[in-house]
Parts: C-alpha cells; sequence; structure tokens
C-alpha cells in the first residue's frame, strides 16, 4: 500500500499537479485508534490559555499549544477557546489548505451529537 501511494505522490510531484485538502483522498492511518467523543460542556471547560479546546465542524481540537504559534497572533486563537469556532476559522480561512492541514494536526476527537 505505501509502495503505491508513494509511486502516486511521485507522479503527482513530477507532473506539477496541485490537489487541495478537499480533492485529496482520505486514507485512513493502519491501526489508528478511533477518536475520542467529547460534549460541549467537556469543551466549554476548556476555555484558557492553559487548556484551549475547540469545535470546528463537529471536530474537537487542542488549540492549546498553537496560541502563540498562530500567524495571526495568539489574540485569534484565544478567542476560540471553549467556542464552535467554526464560523470564525472558515471565515478567515476559507478553503485554504495550509490552515487546514495546520488544523488537522491539532484533532483530539469529535462532538457528541
Amino acid at each position: 500500500m505505501r509502495k503505491i501511494l508513494f509511486s502516486c505522490a511521485l507522479v503527482l510531484i513530477l507532473s506539477g499537479c496541485k490537489t487541495s485538502v478537499s480533492q485529496a483522498p482520505h486514507i485512513p492511518a493502519q491501526n489508528a485508534e478511533p477518536l475520542q467523543k467529547y460534549t460541549r460542556s467537556e469543551v466549554e471547560l476548556a476555555n484558557s490559555p492553559e487548556k484551549c479546546w475547540a469545535v470546528i465542524r463537529d471536530g474537537v481540537y487542542d488549540l492549546t499549544s498553537y496560541i502563540n504559534r498562530h500567524p495571526g497572533g495568539p489574540q485569534a486563537i484565544l478567542s476560540l477557546c471553549g467556542k464552535d469556532g467554526t464560523t470564525a476559522f472558515e471565515g478567515q480561512h476559507g478553503a485554504d489548505a495550509g490552515p487546514e492541514r495546520e488544523l488537522q494536526k491539532l484533532k483530539i476527537g469529535t462532538l457528541q451529537p
């Protein structure tokens, strides 16, 4: 499987083809554990610089480590702590693949319905 993925990636690189996050196929990691499910109340409690979680499109993200690394400054992240940040994130970043990749690195779970 990895050999096939490497070959496909090499073809894309050599052909100069660009793809966005929404166009890229989702390939689950082998032996990946299922994501934790969190309640809205649990996310609301993580509302400080010491523990900053946010909901974006029903995913739960631990933004704590990103507060001081955000290119727009810490306040952009601090304003999302304990809240649903979907509108703010999409309004600021739209479909930009870079912020989407950074966000996915911080995903800790999903929001319980």
